[in-house]
């Protein structure tokens, strides 16, 4: 879980690029028109990486509405429980409530192919 007070696209491209490591890649991301999201560096990362890049109607919040559940979990759980002085308090208590969720600690990305084999031999 990502907190700060913006995300530019780099920093998201980052994150996926992460996940990509992490979990793989979905085929399909679906965002809202925020200014990350209607990037054209991330349009570019995601033709790269074979992801079809889908927007919601503006103003149709409901056509992402697994994504705005999530969001109105953490408002309501985590940022309107909690006063919070710094974003480090805020990342402190998101992971918190990520391992309280079942979310379980986060790994290293495994290792690749290549380097298992080097280790074998």
């Amino acid at each position: 879980m990502e907190a700060d007070l913006s995300i530019p696209a780099l920093r998201l491209i980052r994150v996926l690029e992460y996940l990509k490591e992490f979990r793989g890649l979905p085929e399909m991301i679906r965002v809202d028109n925020g200014p990350e999201f209607i990037s054209y560096k991330l349009e570019c990362w995601c033709r790269e990486n074979k992801i079809r890049l889908v927007f919601i109607l503006s103003g149709k919040p409901m056509q992402n509405a697994y994504v705005e559940r999530c969001n109105g979990s953490i408002r309501r759980e985590l940022l309107n429980a909690y006063v919070f002085r710094t974003l480090s308090e805020v990342r402190e208590k998101a992971e918190e409530w990520r391992l309280d969720r079942g979310g379980g600690p986060l790994q290293s990305p495994p290792a690749s192919p290549g380097a298992e084999l080097q280790s074998t031999c």
